[in-house]
């Protein structure tokens, strides 16, 4: 990925490539930085191309080659922080990620999804409040319950609801736990269905 990027290394090459990714995968379209940078948008995409491909190891390298070019690429620094959690490495660099995201980007649902897992991690199922009864950190399920809420519509989220329902089970909502993962496994089944309708679909159109 560096030689890569390093072969955009005058203005002219960089928009040539920069170009191509447009017509192919769109650059992020959230990255509003004053310090953006198209190479580090680069590296992001290849980071996904890698993690969509089971290559989870080689994405993490590419995801930090990202933030080197772009130290406040927020979305970049969730999805690495994010894979960290799910890996279990690293899990203070995981936590500072989250945080920091999280602080640039908290009406983003993914961002919001990662910083309640972070905080199942953390044991912090229930929001936390000081003496006069004002909270002073939110937990899991605030969080997730509110990521949820804030997804697209129209998009099985499957992940998240299950993230629910673990974090409301260990916060002993049992009733809620269960329905959120009733709810989870509903979703992953529409999701499988619509993969196969649209396999069924490519096999006849190569007939």
């Amino acid at each position: 990925a560096r030689r890569l990027i390093a072969a955009t290394n005058t203005p002219e090459k960089l928009s040539q490539f920069s170009d191509l990714f447009d017509a192919t995968l769109s650059l992020d379209t959230e990255n509003d930085s004053p310090n953006r940078d198209r190479r580090a948008e680069i590296a992001y995409w290849l980071a996904g191309i890698m993690l969509n491909s089971n290559r989870d190891e080689h994405a993490i390298p590419v995801y930090r080659l990202a933030l080197e070019l772009q130290p406040d690429y927020s979305i970049v620094a969730n999805d690495l922080g994010y894979l960290l959690l799910e890996r279990n490495e690293s899990l203070d660099e995981a936590a500072r990620l989250i945080e920091a995201a999280h602080k640039a980007l908290n009406e983003n649902p993914n961002v919001i999804d990662s910083m309640g897992w972070l905080r199942y991690k953390q044991g912090v199922f229930k929001d936390v409040a000081d003496g006069a009864g004002v909270v002073t950190q939110e937990g899991a399920v605030t969080l997730l319950t509110r990521a949820i809420r804030l997804s697209e519509p129209g998009i099985p989220n499957d992940a998240g609801l299950e993230h629910l329902g673990d974090a409301q089970w260990r916060a002993g909502l049992t009733t809620e736990a269960l329905r959120s993962w009733r709810e989870a496994a509903t979703a992953r089944e529409g999701i499988i269905q619509f993969y196969r309708g649209r396999d069924g679909e490519s096999a006849r159109a190569a007939e």
